[in-house]
């Protein structure tokens, strides 16, 4: 067997299955988009948590060097892990970055990356305090790890969604999805103006720490992760945590009218037959938040993060028992099952 065919999640489970999942000071270890570990001690036992997350960025296969400035590629890096930081409703603190370059590699380039990773972990009160340096063969990669503290009361986790919470998910959905495929099919007849927003989408993403830190302060959210790896994938985790099944309504899913330009211009062009919401669905580095509530504080959280950091929650949805599974509400009203997947390392869309 090879991991193409188990996939990156099942590569996950069989791993976790290895690892002890306790220990002294671990709160949850893995199954969520950072590990909990309890800053409690003798002397302040009500002392709140650590949540800590890392993720890698490979030359080529995260970041193409050719589309965008060693800033923005380091400030993306960064983004990625801040994001994690942020869906669990903490403030990001203290990273580390591990940098792997080949011999030949630019050194303005690479001062130009760490730029970039200063400047986004900066812009969320963060400091980078290490990491390591090592000789690469196959070009260059970051591994950043980070570190962030959250009140105990109000740690957000994929586990809490319960039947009856509405489905909530902040932004618009599927513009980096649709940049890169701009970048990577050059041919789509994408206006200008909405190939460009679509790219920066890509290119420049923002994590949302500001508005996880408000929905964990309203006590009124139930769930929380961030839209990493695509809106149907990124749903799945949570109904899998929580023991759930969900209802989406495509018709009231966030899609920017770029995302629809791109639907319309790839149909046209013969490139691709999907409409907007399937790249809403399976679109990728939104790193937006995904989360859910009680139905009866859905407006009332949806205009208290409007107010405090200008940023739109849409409903989209709602949790449903497990027995009654994953669904899509269509355009005509159809019930179809949700089996559409999102990425995943190994094994794609």
């Amino acid at each position: 067997m090879n991991l193409h065919e188990i996939g990156e999640f099942g590569l996950i489970d069989r791993l976790a299955a290895i690892l002890p999942q306790t220990g002294k000071g671990v709160v949850l270890a893995v199954g969520d988009d950072c590990a909990v570990l309890d800053m409690g001690s003798p002397s302040d036992p009500e002392r709140g948590y650590w949540v800590w997350t890392t993720d890698a960025a490979i030359e080529n296969r995260h970041y193409l060097p050719w589309l965008a400035t060693p800033e923005q590629i380091g400030y993306k890096i960064m983004i990625t892990n801040l994001s994690d930081v942020a869906s669990m409703g903490a403030i990001p603190r203290f990273a580390t970055v591990s940098l792997s370059a080949p011999a030949d590699g630019s050194v303005e380039w690479t001062e130009g990356l760490y730029r970039g990773l200063a400047a986004a972990a900066a812009a969320s009160g963060a400091v980078i305090v290490g990491g390591n340096t090592t000789r690469s063969p196959l070009g260059f990669s970051v591994d950043i790890g980070l570190l962030g503290e959250v009140e105990r009361d109000r740690l957000m986790l994929r586990s809490g969604a319960r039947p009856g919470d509405a489905l909530l998910v902040t932004d618009t959905v599927g513009d980096a999805y649709c940049g890169l495929e701009c970048v990577l099919k050059p041919r789509i007849p994408v206006p200008q103006e909405a190939r460009d927003h679509l790219i920066h989408r890509y290119v420049a993403p923002a994590a949302r720490v500001r508005e996880g830190r408000v929905i964990s302060g309203s006590r009124l959210a139930t769930a929380m992760m961030d839209v990493s790896d695509g809106l149907a994938g990124d749903v799945a985790h949570i109904c899998e945590r929580s023991g759930v099944g969900v209802e989406i309504d495509v018709r009231a899913l966030p899609i920017s009218p770029e995302v629809r330009a791109f639907a319309s211009a790839a149909r046209d062009a013969g490139v691709s037959p999907f409409p907007a919401w399937r790249y809403a669905l399976i679109g990728g580095d939104d790193y937006g938040l995904l989360l859910t509530c009680p139905e009866r504080d859905a407006d009332a959280l949806a205009r208290l993060i409007a107010d405090e950091t200008g940023t739109t929650l849409t409903r989209i949805g709602t949790i449903t028992p497990p027995e009654r599974g994953r669904t899509l509400v269509l355009d005509d009203g159809r019930k179809i099952a949700l089996d559409i997947g999102s990425w995943q390392h190994f094994g794609g869309e």
